[in-house]
């Protein structure tokens, strides 16, 4: 939908705060026979518009602020491809693939009469599963989007669990055509999963829920922004996945995504993998128990003991073990780690390699663990160069501008290739977006308060799935008029803190230190040197400072550690390199 859409559904809206309302849709409603028929869902909640149409799967937010600006957020438009030919590529299901199903458990039959139920049409069983038609080893399973487009298409070895996807083709939700139909969703982690709750819920008299797969396990979840934006909206969202530490790691995420008040966690009976295990092992009835007795996961610093109790006994015997990252720094590494859910403070001279320091950290931590990062920098505006910048981390040689001869006589080793230089590229683009500060490469001139920063922060976890935000530097965060500036600086780490321990993210904020005391001499600046003294000191969970020695290279100083990981404080140093503009450990 257009700005002008949306803007026409407020006088509708008002005085309906949180509630979902149906009305004719904007997009697909005029080239309808049914013109007027109510598909569109919208809810104003809070000073977002949500939208989701049950027709055409046009879908996203809108926000409002509170002086009278309005800014959009829209999900990216859908990938215009051609719908995959299932009659090409499929056929209906062989004795031995129902011999297969059967020997999982699972009745096609049940699956498809719940489906059917649900949507309020017969649903036949090749809308859920065939076999190739070159190989019929192979069971495939059709991915249909949100409008009911046949998008891709995967397909898994009857005899040795092998997978394989459509390449060069988009990914969505297994099921994703049932969304729009039902505010509960239940989500797996496999195709065979998810029909095991199907037959499970069918066989207990509910067909209330769509039931969803992600499309290629728990590792990837950077697929069809729309569809988590529908999910966004939902009022339940049950997570029954895999009881291994992916499936584990995949839980917490889609909660931190989706947010955790909505989003409840099936632990299926001891010795059962997933919902298809426990389907063969115990019956259709403890699928189901195990659904209705899924439960959140604990807001963040709300326990009772009896709900750590399995933790408690543990840490009497073991040494405690935290998730925490690295970033391939050894010398930073053995003294200071990164965790998400932490705030941690970068200060030092403006000058000193801050804004570079950081770099070379999300890149690190992206090699590392995999991590995405979401940067806000005023102090790197220039974005197609920052981004090379990243390319030139990634690789640890030089690729903006002209290539130095000193690299080769002093390294032996040759440029970055021009198939180095594009992987690379394609590197960064998965692991980083960049939040645009001067309007010039996204054509919208954004406000940068503190609360305009939150949202769109909280609009690229649920799109994005990042683990960490940079903010760099605090100092460009706009105070509003009249506002004194201990009063401004308490609202912003306030705010920040929220944010990080909601969404479990890791974030690195930026600041500079105060002036200097006239004839101090040498100053390296800590925690109550950044403007704002104990506060900022007090509030944020981790404290580095960035320090360039003409002596000893670049010193980082470890000054506060919440973690017990991190308590240990200390001082890293490490080598500049300004050809390949990388950090390395002494």
């Amino acid at each position: 939908m257009n700005e002008q859409h949306i803007l026409s559904l407020l006088p509708r809206l008002r005085g309906r705060e949180g509630r979902n309302i149906k009305v004719p849709c904007p997009v697909c409603g005029p080239t309808r026979k049914k013109s007027t028929e109510p598909c569109l869902s919208v809810k104003l909640d809070g000073h977002t518009i949500l939208w989701n149409c049950h027709h055409c799967g046009d879908a996203g937010m809108y926000r409002l602020e509170d002086d009278g600006d309005t800014r959009l957020s829209l999900a990216p438009e859908r990938q215009e491809v051609e719908p995959v030919d299932l009659d090409a590529l499929m056929l209906p299901l062989t004795t031995e693939g129902i011999r297969f199903l059967s020997g999982r458990g699972i009745d096609i039959s049940k699956v498809c009469q719940y489906v059917s139920t649900l949507m309020g049409y017969e649903v036949t069983a090749d809308k859920m599963i065939g076999q190739a038609r070159k190989d019929t080893n192979w069971l495939a399973f059709p991915m249909i989007d949100m409008a009911g487009r046949p998008i891709n298409m995967q397909v898994r070895h009857i005899k040795d669990k092998r997978f394989k996807l459509m390449p060069g083709r988009p990914l969505t939700f297994y099921g994703a055509f049932m969304l729009h139909k039902s505010d509960a969703v239940i989500i797996t982690e496999g195709q065979l999963d998810a029909m095991a709750v199907m037959q499970s819920l069918h066989d207990n008299g509910e067909n209330e829920a769509a039931v969803v797969s992600l499309p290629n396990g728990s590792n990837n979840m950077s697929f069809d922004p729309n569809a988590w934006l529908v999910l966004g909206q939902k009022e339940t969202i049950i997570y029954a996945g895999d009881t291994d530490a992916p499936g584990r790691e995949a839980a917490i995420r889609v909660a931190d995504r989706l947010g955790r008040h909505r989003v409840r966690i099936v632990e299926w009976p001891e010795g059962c993998k997933d919902a298809n295990d426990v389907l063969l092992r115990h019956g259709a009835d403890a699928v189901y128990q195990a659904i209705i007795d899924a439960k959140r996961l604990p807001v963040e610093g709300v326990f009772t003991a009896i709900d750590m109790i399995d933790y408690m006994s543990t840490l009497i015997t073991t040494p405690v073990e935290e998730d925490r990252k690295t970033c391939g720094l050894p010398s930073l590494d053995t003294i200071f780690t990164w965790a998400k859910g932490e705030l941690t403070l970068v200060t030092g001279i403006p000058g000193h390699g801050k804004s570079t320091f950081v770099d070379q950290v999300v890149v690190g931590l992206a090699k590392e663990a995999g991590w995405r990062s979401a940067i806000l920098s005023f102090e790197k505006a220039n974005h197609p160069l920052h981004a090379l910048e990243l390319v030139e981390k990634w690789l640890d040689k030089p690729v903006i501008g002209t290539y130095s001869k000193a690299w080769r006589e002093v390294y032996g080793d040759p440029p970055a290739s021009k198939e180095e230089i594009e992987n690379a590229i394609a590197d960064i683009d998965e692991h980083f977006v960049f939040f645009d500060v001067t309007g010039k490469y996204s054509g919208v001139k954004n406000k940068y308060t503190i609360e305009s920063i939150i949202k769109k922060a909280e609009d690229v976890v649920h799109q994005f799935g990042v683990d960490c935000i940079v903010i760099d530097n605090m100092s460009f965060i706009e105070k509003p008029k009249g506002e004194d500036m201990d009063s401004f600086l308490m609202r912003v780490l306030n705010q920040i803190l929220s944010f990080t321990k909601s969404y479990n993210v890791c974030t690195i904020l930026v600041a500079h230190p105060r002036k200097p005391p006239a004839g101090s001499g040498t100053f390296i600046p800590k925690g109550y040197d950044v403007y704002g003294t104990s506060m900022i000191y007090n509030k944020v969970d981790n404290g580095l400072t960035v320090y360039r020695s003409e002596e000893d290279g670049t010193l980082i100083m470890i000054w506060k550690g919440r973690s017990r990981s991190n308590a240990g404080l200390g001082t890293a140093t490490l080598l500049f390199n300004s050809e390949s503009g990388t950090f390395y450990s002494v």
